[in-house]
């Protein structure tokens, strides 16, 4: 039986609508999706395999690629990297350019590398991770390489990064990128440090240590070896650093004398942010030489900073103290000046603390010489090294 015109048209129209409607929902579903824009392809092959395999470089999707990135960190530091804690982190960080090295054909991350725009004109390259069965292809230098170029290109950035000297692999990466060797930031032992009394978090064990932890020279027993301290504090004038002008003059100053001319963290040079904090709550003084009697522009000087480092685990404070400093000399001074109480009660009921310090590329390698304070410090052995795709920092 046939319909009427009327029910007819009517029918068709419903037809009509449900189909645009579908097509609509689907073209919505698809924009939706995550995107998998490539940014380079290459190919390459082992030194131990004749096979060879495509890869294409692309953004890190946090809603696919982690069980990829577990995978790829399941063996670093020991099983305990915070990559994959931090990686949607980095993800969603509008500062950040999160790419990875995936196989061309199943799309899974065999690499991972980040650019971080922590300074104006100043990218810091971290992250940098291979899975086991893709090492040995050059996934690290395509990400390395591919990571300045976007720093460069889209954001006008240099690229900034660090290394232990024991891993010649990644300085070998550095060197074939264009990457040069500009100083090395010396920082203190975690394992010696979490000996110290009081200062270890635990390790999960049911034996905890509630001995109340002593700042960091005392802790050293480095009193018993110097005369006077208070002589060590008379020689010196500490001032607190007000303005970001008066910053900027002391680090181009220690910069002149040979350092790096920024503050140094824990395998890093420290962000904007930080230094910002630490100016706005008054962490952050200039301690200068009193005993010399130099002219202004040769008067040895050191800049100390505290922040906090949120990814330290194995210690009960998480404060870092970062330390710039024109001589040995007026580092030790430094030194005993953070553990003051001028310091000690900015941070928040902690007095222990570890180091990381410039001290104008000078080489700690025979400490027989220097000062009390410097001699106890509990130095790590594997140096970390600063490189940097242009040698202006």
């Amino acid at each position: 039986m046939s319909l009427p015109l009327a029910e007819f048209v009517a029918a068709l129209i419903f037809l009509i609508n449900v189909i645009v409607h579908v097509n609509m929902v689907s073209s919505f579903t698809a924009s939706s999706s995550p995107s998998t824009s490539v940014i380079a392809s290459f190919t390459s092959s082992s030194s131990e395999e004749s096979s060879s395999i495509s890869y294409k470089l692309r953004e890190f999707d946090a809603s696919r690629d982690l069980d990829a990135l577990h995978d790829i960190c399941r063996t670093v530091y020991g099983g305990s990297d915070y990559l994959p804690k931090t990686a949607p982190t980095l993800a969603s960080d509008p500062n950040s350019s999160f790419l990875v090295a995936a196989d061309a054909v199943t799309d899974r991350p065999a690499a991972v590398g980040n650019a971080r725009r922590f300074k104006p004109n100043m990218s810091w390259l971290e992250a940098i991770r291979t899975c086991e069965k893709h090492r040995s292809r050059g996934l690290a230098r395509h990400l390395t390489q591919s990571l300045i170029d976007v720093s460069r290109n889209e954001h006008g950035c240099e690229v900034y990064s660090c290394t232990v000297e024991s891993n010649i692999a990644m300085q070998r990466v550095f060197e074939r990128v264009g990457m040069m060797l500009l100083g090395q930031i010396h920082q203190c032992s975690f394992d010696e440090l979490k000996r110290l009394p009081g200062w270890g978090a635990g390790d999960g064990s049911d034996i905890i240590d509630n001995r109340l932890p002593l700042p960091l020279l005392q802790s050293l027993g480095v009193e018993s070896s110097i005369e006077d301290e208070n002589e060590a504090m008379q020689n010196m004038e500490a001032t607190t650093v007000n303005s970001e002008q008066e910053l900027s003059a002391s680090l181009q100053h220690i910069m002149a004398r040979g350092g790096i001319g920024h503050f140094v963290g824990l395998y890093e040079l420290l962000p904007n942010e930080a230094i910002h904090d630490g100016l706005e709550a008054g962490r952050l003084w200039k301690v200068s030489s009193n005993s010399n009697g130099a002219a202004e522009d040769t008067k040895d000087i050191a800049l100390v900073a505290f922040v906090k480092e949120e990814k330290i685990s194995s210690l009960r404070s998480p404060w870092v103290c970062s330390i710039s400093a024109t001589s040995v000399a007026i580092l030790e001074e430094a030194l005993w000046f953070a553990c003051s109480s001028s310091c000690l009660d900015k941070l928040d009921g902690h007095v222990a603390f570890t180091v990381a310090f410039d001290c104008c590329n000078f080489p700690l390698v025979d400490t027989k010489s220097f000062p009390p304070a410097i001699k106890a410090l509990p130095l790590t052995e594997d140096a970390c090294l600063l490189f940097g795709s242009s040698k202006d920092l």
